[in-house]
């Protein structure tokens, strides 16, 4: 008798407590409360508060520091050990230089600053019909051929100097490039001199066109040269 008085206590106090007039009796399954906080090891979070973000139990920020602290194996290094780096890329010096000082960079603006500006004179000769516009092309063709050919010899020694050099591609298209430079401006410059000035008009644009682009091509494969492979650069 006492045993089914109690099973009929507890379905009461049970019922009671659903329909909160009652505290839950002990040991009933509708006291037993859920707690996340109490079913792992993590801390209870206070109220209006939210958890970090986690990944199997163990926050998100102590996970990617422990992955920016391996090796590129993915293996810790060892105690005390600094954290690995990426290779440095190793500097080639250039033979033709000074001091340290490369020659052929330091030459390469004279025959560009000239052969653009050439660009610009056979665009003023075209709208204006001046003949000293035509002259000024002349002389600036003259002068980006000769300091063209002077960078080009110079650049050609750390080209033959330096084997490391010549596994970039860049500088194959660079110097192929240099080259084909001087030889248009060349062409251009004799086909001046046997031909007036207004019927060399259309193909001196088109000429100059060409030139312009392909020292733009060829300015920026020295670039990529010596900031990204540090050709020219004094090694550390």
């Amino acid at each position: 008798m006492h045993e089914h008085d109690d099973a009929a206590e507890r379905m009461v106090g049970t019922r009671e407590f659903e329909a909160g007039t009652a505290t839950p009796p002990a040991g009933s399954q509708a006291g037993r409360v859920a707690d996340p906080a109490a079913q792992t090891d993590q801390p209870a979070v206070p109220t209006g508060a939210t958890r970090p973000p986690t990944t199997q139990g163990v926050p998100t920020t102590a996970v990617r520091s422990e992955e920016m602290a391996r090796g590129p194996l993915g293996v810790p290094p060892p105690p005390g050990a600094e954290p690995a780096r990426q290779p440095r890329v190793r500097a080639i010096p250039s033979v033709a230089a000074i001091n340290g000082h490369p020659l052929h960079p330091m030459l390469v603006p004279l025959p560009i600053g000239s052969f653009s500006l050439a660009v610009l004179s056979d665009i003023a000769f075209a709208r204006t019909h001046d003949r000293f516009w035509a002259r000024m092309s002349n002389v600036l063709l003259k002068s980006g051929i000769i300091s063209g050919l002077v960078a080009a010899a110079l650049g050609a020694t750390d080209f033959l100097g330096r084997p490391p050099i010549r596994e970039h591609r860049e500088a194959w298209l660079h110097a192929g490039g240099n080259l084909a430079a001087v030889g248009l401006a060349t062409a251009s410059l004799r086909a001046r001199r046997h031909r007036s000035p207004r019927s060399m008009l259309p193909m001196s644009l088109a000429v100059s066109a060409v030139l312009g682009n392909l020292l733009l091509i060829t300015g920026w494969l020295g670039g990529e040269l010596s900031y990204r492979y540090r050709v020219g650069v004094v090694p550390d």
